[in-house]
């Protein structure tokens, strides 16, 4: 994802459109922020948590309408019930996690920054 529509995540109130899918019985929901933010389902985006100790995490959109979270302060976890990938998503950005490119050019974190490597 380019950085400059990731960047828009960082920004207060943003303005999303949603749309159900016209499949029945399907929870699909697609979001985006001015028309140009989409989350792509089983990718992961790394967020930052700028005050000390720094902590980072991994979000991934599950095709289930749900999401995971991998990392940060509180662990890793799923959606729960009722809880959409949208609404995880909303509560880390509340929780002050900011896109990893941002906290790069803040200089919060090295800009030779990797995420892990996953295990398989």
């Amino acid at each position: 994802m380019p950085a400059a529509d990731l960047a828009s995540l960082g920004r207060a109130n943003p303005v999303y459109h949603q749309k159900r899918s016209s499949m029945p019985g399907s929870n699909d929901e697609t979001h985006t922020e001015e028309g140009k933010f989409p989350i792509e389902i089983g990718r992961h985006y790394y967020f930052v948590h700028p005050s000390p100790p720094i902590s980072t995490l991994s979000f991934v959109r599950l095709p289930s309408g749900g999401a995971e979270v991998c990392g940060g302060r509180t662990g890793s976890h799923r959606t729960g019930h009722g809880e959409s990938w949208w609404d995880k998503l909303r509560e880390i950005i509340g929780l002050g996690y900011i896109p990893v490119n941002i906290a790069r050019e803040r200089g919060i974190i090295f800009d030779q920054w990797q995420p892990p490597t996953p295990n398989t």
